[in-house]
């Protein structure tokens, strides 16, 4: 994932400085949903389209 990102080095940091929050997001910002989606309290949760984008439309 590294070669990505310093590949397009240019491209990823404009859309970066497009999203609202101001840079992209990393696992660590999706995982708690996953992990919340992994335990019984979410059994009630199906067929939704969470997104996860940082506010980015």
């Amino acid at each position: 994932m590294e070669f990505f990102f310093t590949a397009k080095c240019e491209d990823v940091k404009r859309i970066a400085e497009t999203s609202p929050l101001g840079w992209l997001g990393q696992s660590e910002d999706v995982a708690a949903l996953v992990g919340f989606q992994c335990i019984d309290a979410s059994e009630w949760v199906n067929e939704q389209v969470i997104q996860v984008n940082g506010e980015f439309i």
